[in-house]
């Protein structure tokens, strides 16, 4: 196959890429690609839930159409193309771009390791880099539990953005935004919200075990080896840190070589690098964040692979010269087939949740489960009170009742008793939208045992009692209000 003719010269590269994805995807929708072939059967599995026509009809909640460019094309040149570095890609499917040039000339970034460009509005970034994580580390542990060492996949991920805003933006995706206490909620993470898009339910238990034990309250964040989630500011170096706040950089003052000790002395990485908005000059050769770069690549070869989610082409540092990097860009023209703009990762927090259709993976049950045990203990009881005290409408009170009832407390037994909770909650009909409309259902026709109308005067403070309040709860939880 030769790549496509003409175009911008920075996006030879994803022209040629393209060709592939069409040829490779001819079929994809209708879950008879020859793609499948070429990948592995947890890769297929993703595939037909995130594009098959059945999953996208049923879900609703799609990736856009540059947003499957990328995914697919990115899976394309690391799984099924397996190359070794961004000169090797290009050596197999754009020679074209190497005329006149030589290794010598390139940066390590280059030569040394795979690098993908995508070139994305940043609405879609997040949505995108979270869907390569998962394709990475759901294969990572196939892989592992079959005893096959594959350097393609990785379980070890640094996440890295431009400034404070950004970071948080990030942290918020995966691990849910800070409450009062300074915990955060996955419950309200954009991970959980989504993952009837992100992940089909026979790996939803899987991933989450992963994503929960690498956040603030999961209690594996020091196990290194087993799998890491770190998001940090490329533009601070000093104040790189996990998620639970661990430093994994002393001061910068510190010798170059130590700095990043706990992530270079990992075997793999993955990186991903939110570049924010193009610069308006070309970076500079000995720019810190370039060279922290270089030292975490130190010695992993294909094991370090970095992904750019970038607005275009990038400019050449000086006395480098570049190959193009970017593997796919985003599609102007609306998607022909079902497909919903990715949101801003949070804002999906009280989104509605549309029911799949009859007979679609995602309409079979749940096995139950009851967690009456853990609503009412006291720090739960003191929280919801205060939450409810300064409700300042009936509209608010729900949402707040429905969030709480979402919501497991930190002190949850076990690993496992946490993910059965959050994936009893992934269960259609049960996002906080939902729950808010069941619950004014109840207290409308069932709280009290006769008809009452919260809107009448000020009714709706009675519920801010704590022995209505927590009967509320106690009815959701042992689900006598969601007959």
């Amino acid at each position: 196959m030769n790549a496509a003719p003409g175009g911008p010269p920075g996006l030879a590269l994803a022209a040629a890429l393209d060709v592939r994805r069409e040829h490779w995807c001819r079929g994809l929708r209708q879950g008879e690609a020859e793609l499948f072939e070429l990948v592995t059967p947890t890769t297929t599995t993703l595939l037909r839930w995130w594009f098959g026509e059945e999953a996208c009809a049923a879900r609703g909640d799609n990736f856009d159409e540059g947003q499957r460019r990328a995914i697919l094309n990115t899976i394309i040149a690391h799984e099924v193309l397996a190359c070794t570095s961004l000169l090797d890609l290009c050596a197999q499917v754009c020679p074209e771009a190497l005329a006149g040039i030589r290794r010598a000339e390139l940066p390590l970034s280059g030569r040394a390791h795979p690098r993908y460009g995508l070139a994305l509005p940043g609405e879609a970034r997040i949505g995108t880099m979270l869907a390569l994580l998962l394709w990475q580390l759901l294969n990572k542990s196939a892989a592992l539990r079959g005893e096959v060492d594959d350097p393609r996949f990785t379980r070890h991920f640094l996440l890295a953005a431009a400034g404070p805003q950004a970071c948080e933006r990030l942290r918020q995706a995966i691990h849910g935004p800070l409450g009062r206490q300074g915990r955060r909620n996955p419950a309200d993470a954009a991970l959980l919200h989504r993952a009837a898009l992100f992940l089909p339910p026979s790996l939803r238990a899987e991933a989450l075990h992963f994503v929960l034990g690498r956040g603030p309250a999961g209690g594996a964040a020091d196990d290194l080896a087993q799998g890491l989630i770190a998001i940090v500011d490329r533009r601070l170096p000093q104040a790189w840190a996990a998620p639970d706040g661990r430093a994994l950089q002393p001061p910068p003052r510190s010798p170059p070589d130590e700095d990043l000790a706990p992530l270079a002395e990992l075997g793999e990485l993955m990186v991903f690098v939110d570049e924010g908005e193009p610069p308006d000059k070309p970076p500079d050769a000995d720019d810190p964040w370039l060279e922290s770069l270089a030292h975490l690549a130190r010695g992993k070869g294909r094991r370090f692979v970095q992904v750019d989610l970038c607005a275009g082409p990038q400019h050449a540092a000086r006395g480098h010269r570049m190959l193009p990097r970017i593997i796919a860009t985003a599609d102007t023209e609306p998607a022909t087939a079902p497909s919903h703009k990715d949101r801003p990762m949070p804002s999906a927090r009280f989104a509605p949740h549309r029911r799949p259709a009859p007979g679609h993976p995602a309409a079979r049950p749940a096995p139950a489960f009851s967690a009456t045990d853990w609503l009412l203990d006291r720090d739960a009881e003191r929280h919801l009170d205060e939450a409810l005290a300064s409700a300042g409408s009936y509209e608010e009170l729900l949402r707040r009742l429905a969030r709480r009832i979402g919501r497991p407390p930190a002190t949850a037994p076990s690993m496992d008793e946490r993910v059965a909770w959050y994936l009893a909650f992934l269960r259609p009909g049960m996002s906080p939208a939902a729950l808010a409309e069941r619950l004014d259902t109840y207290v409308r026709e069932q709280l009290f045992g006769e008809p009452f109308d919260p809107r009448s005067g000020e009714n709706w403070r009675l519920l801010k009692l704590r022995p209505v309040s927590a009967r509320i709860v106690q009815a959701l939880g042992d689900g006598s209000a969601l007959a």
